[in-house]
């Protein structure tokens, strides 16, 4: 049990570590990055599984970091999603998302991670939600 603990958490961290490097790395890498495009061809259920699946990837590593409570220790980009999406709903963050490319149709290959952390999460931190 001990053992697939330390391998979740070490995929966690790398996927992580991928997706805050930013798209460019993420590139190279041919890892792939899910732009607004993509985000437009999607449908109501395949936007929500993929909002979904964010908030399960910080649901995951916050178990892994073993923190009971968001910032006790290690603060780090996890705590930043976790308060950046507080009180928000799955689909409050896909209408915030839909939203944005919808008003920002040139930035249509922006990645929907970069949006969602910097048009959703940062500015609902400043909000003190």
């Amino acid at each position: 049990m001990r053992t697939s603990k330390k391998w979740l958490a070490l995929v966690v961290v790398n996927l992580v570590l991928v997706i805050a490097a930013g798209a460019a790395w993420a590139e190279e890498l041919n890892f792939p990055v899910v732009t607004g495009r993509h985000w437009a061809q999607s449908s109501s259920e395949e936007k929500l599984a993929f909002v979904n699946g964010m908030v399960t990837i910080v649901e995951l590593e916050k178990e892994a970091q073993g923190l009971a409570k968001p910032g006790a220790e290690n603060p780090g980009l996890n705590d930043g999603w976790v308060s950046g999406l507080a009180g928000l709903r799955l689909e409050d963050i896909v209408g915030k998302l839909d939203a944005y490319y919808r008003e920002h149709s040139k930035q249509a290959d922006r990645p929907v991670v970069e949006v969602l952390w910097n048009e959703v999460a940062v500015p609902n931190m400043a909000k003190g939600r």
